[in-house]
């Protein structure tokens, strides 16, 4: 999942470098009813802007 970590309230990260907010809370609330562990490495900080044309 790629989050920036920059966008709060929706990503920002935590002291311990973490990316928490309403993105990440949404995706462990899935996962969790799909029945998978989502952990805290799969969230990664991404720069969308260089990924547009």
């Amino acid at each position: 999942m790629g989050l920036s970590g920059n966008q709060p309230p929706l990503n920002a990260k935590n002291k311990a470098g973490q990316i928490i907010g309403m993105d990440a809370a949404l995706a462990r609330l899935i996962a969790d009813k799909m029945g998978v562990a989502l952990k805290n490495h799969w969230f990664n900080e991404k720069i969308w802007m260089k990924e547009l044309p």
